[in-house]
Parts: C-alpha cells; sequence; structure tokens
C-alpha cells in the first residue's frame, strides 16, 4: 500500500466518524507513525509502505475513532504558534484561549513597568505561561496548578523552551502559593456547569475532569479566584479570565461584586462570541488596553 493510499483511507474513516479537519488529520496521524514532516509526506505519497507501519498508522487511527483526542496520541499541540508537549491528565489547549494572550501582550504595551509580574493560574501544560514569557519578555510569571500531574508536563514545557528563571511552577489550590502581588492575572479556570457535562463529546470527557467542572453553576471555582485575587493583584492589576458565552453574564457581575471600582468588560473571540471577562483596577484609559473590540 502507497502512502496516498492509506491517507485516503483514513481520511474516510474520519470523515464517516465525523471529524470536521478529517484530510488534516489523516495526514497528521500518518506523518506521526512515520516520522516525516509535511513537505516530506507529499514528496512521497507514491512510496509503499512497510507492513508495520501500516499496522501503526491502522491502531492509531482506531484509537482516534474511539474518541481518544489526537493531541494525546501524538503528544502535541500548537498553541499561539508554539509546539506544547501534552499528554492524559492535563487540559489540551485551544484557540479559544489565544485570546487572553493577545489581550495580555495588548496590556504590556501600554504599561510602563518594565518588569511585570504575571500569574497563569491552572496553568496546565504551561501553555498560557510558556506563550506569555515568550511575547512578554519584560516578564516573571509564576504558574500554578493543583494537579502534579499537569505541572510535570508544564516543567518538561518550560525546560525545553529553556524559560525555567522566568517561569515559577508551584502546586497549589488557585493563588494560594502566589505570595508577591501580580500585576496581570490569567485563568483558564473550569466553567462548565456540573449537569452539561454529560453532554460533551467523547473526545473532551478524556481530559480531566478537574480542569472541566465548574461546579453546578460553572462558577464554582471562578468565584474562588476572583475572592482570592482581591488581595493578590496591584492596585492598578488587570484580571482575563476565559469563560463560556453561556455564562458571561454572570460573570461580569460576580466581578463586579468582588471589584466594585474596577472596571470590567467582556471579550469576545474570533466568532464574536463572549469569550473572556477583563478586569482593570485602574479606570484610566482603559479601552486602549483592549485590542478587539466588541
Amino acid at each position: 500500500m502507497k502512502i496516498k493510499e492509506i491517507l485516503y483511507e483514513i481520511s474516510k474513516q474520519l470523515e464517516k466518524f465525523g471529524i470536521l479537519d478529517f484530510d488534516l488529520e489523516a495526514e497528521v496521524l500518518v506523518r506521526y507513525i512515520l516520522k516525516i514532516d509535511r513537505e516530506t509526506i507529499f514528496q512521497d505519497l507514491n512510496k509503499n509502505l512497510q507492513e508495520i507501519q501500516k499496522k501503526s498508522i491502522y491502531a492509531v487511527t482506531e484509537k482516534r475513532l474511539k474518541g481518544y483526542p489526537l493531541s494525546y496520541i501524538t503528544g502535541q499541540r500548537e498553541f499561539y504558534g508554539i509546539e506544547i508537549g501534552v499528554k492524559e491528565g492535563v487540559l489540551i489547549p485551544r484557540q479559544e484561549t489565544e485570546l487572553l494572550i493577545e489581550t495580555a501582550i495588548n496590556i504590556a504595551n501600554n504599561l510602563e513597568n518594565k518588569n511585570l509580574k504575571i500569574a497563569d493560574i491552572g496553568t496546565g501544560s504551561g501553555a498560557i505561561a510558556i506563550a506569555i514569557a515568550i511575547n512578554i519578555p519584560n516578564s516573571l510569571v509564576y504558574a500554578s496548578d493543583i494537579s502534579k500531574e499537569a505541572l510535570c508536563v508544564a516543567d518538561e514545557n518550560v525546560k525545553k523552551y529553556s524559560l525555567g528563571n522566568r517561569i515559577l511552577l508551584n502546586q497549589g489550590d488557585l493563588l494560594e502559593n502566589i505570595l508577591d502581588k501580580v500585576d496581570i492575572i490569567l485563568s483558564n479556570p473550569p466553567y462548565i456547569p456540573t449537569a452539561q457535562l454529560c453532554d460533551l463529546s467523547q473526545e473532551v470527557l478524556a481530559e480531566p475532569r478537574i480542569a472541566l467542572d465548574g461546579g453546578s453553576n460553572g462558577l464554582k471555582v471562578i468565584s474562588k479566584l476572583f475572592k482570592e485575587a482581591v488581595d493578590k493583584l496591584s492596585d492598578s492589576g488587570f484580571m482575563i479570565i476565559e469563560i463560556t458565552p453561556e455564562i458571561s453574564t454572570q460573570v461580569a457581575s460576580l466581578a463586579k461584586k468582588y471589584f466594585p471600582k474596577a472596571n470590567i468588560l467582556i471579550l469576545k473571540d474570533l466568532m464574536h462570541n463572549n469569550r473572556a471577562v477583563l478586569i482593570n483596577r485602574s479606570i484610566a484609559n482603559f479601552a486602549e488596553y483592549h485590542s478587539r473590540p466588541n
């Protein structure tokens, strides 16, 4: 069997399963087993596969068809142009979360402070912390997670990019181990109401429940995070929290409860859905800190 033939076969199986990017995923699975890049696979379309290679491709395809996440199969996920290592037990970074990075970069570019302290709460794979450290070079990032397993993955990623001197990993619940006041707090917390978890796809349910379950109304962790942030966020600090559109107004109201004098803005993603809440304790020139209009 040639590479182009198995690509077609796998693509059709994935399409039948309901995977939208079936052609791309077929290519990724084949390249993963053959350990080749995109340029090589298209150069070698007429190359014959070894029997062991065919069996391996079929094996990973079978896992994918059972709802196992592609990123867990390959051990990689691209986030904000950066390759992040992932594995079972850690939330897979998603494009929607890149809004937090874009907003933080815009904030940093408008601040006079040359040495920013930034906290990434619930760091998981370390994707947010790494993207921040790379794109905001004057920052020191505190990255915390309650999961020791997740922190092991984050540590591997931090070492991969030689950022150990600028990203401080620590195990703890939310902000409990962040002792310094910080200029920016970022978080993609669990925000899915418990009753809605059963409606999620099998693929999403393969990810750690602790990173998904936001309690009965989706606000359990967010409420606790806001409460702790009152004493940890600097007097002119910013807080950017990812949310699901369904709870955006509730989160904004909750933010107003804990930060009554702050300016609060709901941010939209590329699909124009409410995707994050931005809080700033200093309202001066607030509008210029957000690059995407509502």
